[in-house]
């Protein structure tokens, strides 16, 4: 039964209210990375022929406007998800015959409601600054480890190319 003072339910529409919110977070950001790649233009393929880059680019424009249509269609679906929330909010809480002592019980469990959101969202915001501060720890690694790569792997490639008697002789330097 849908009711006010139901608090089990108002948390769970809440709750509801909460991803719908993030969600437009999110697509907003899938958006722009989609526009941002649309928009710019990729240095490797100047190295490539005129063929190959104009096929390149008409197959990475296809797939940018075929990923901002889907884009576009769930934004909608997701504003079509929030207006049926609205609407069951608003049957939740429009019961016109409802007594005093049943709406102070709605204005408490609302309350009890905000205030474990508030604690929900700052438990989720600890857990945001510690993954920032694991993928800047990622990156830091990364920076250091990728131009060694790099380095090792080019100086292996150099020594597959070496002719057979200098390998002979590079193995008799290690040896001594």
């Amino acid at each position: 039964m849908l009711s006010p003072h139901n608090i089990w339910f108002t948390q769970e529409l809440h709750k509801i209210r909460a991803h719908l919110l993030y969600y437009v977070g999110v697509m907003e950001d899938f958006h722009n990375a989609v526009i941002f790649l649309q928009e710019t233009s990729n240095p490797v393929m100047d190295t490539w022929s005129e063929e190959e880059r104009q096929n390149s680019k008409y197959l990475l424009e296809k797939e940018c406007r075929i990923l901002l249509t889907e884009i576009d269609r769930l934004k909608r679906n997701r504003d079509m998800q929030d207006k049926r929330l609205k609407n069951v909010m608003g049957l939740v809480y429009s019961f016109p015959s409802l007594l005093a002592s049943i709406l102070r019980l709605h204005i408490q469990a609302f309350s009890s409601v905000n205030a474990e959101d508030s604690r929900h969202m700052a438990c989720l915001t600890e857990i945001s600054l510690r993954d920032s501060a694991a993928m800047k720890q990622i990156s830091y690694l990364t920076m250091v480890f990728l131009p060694a790569s790099f380095a090792a792997a080019s100086a292996f490639l150099l020594m597959l190319s070496v002719p057979e008697t200098l390998k002979k002789a590079s193995v008799r330097l290690y040896l001594v």
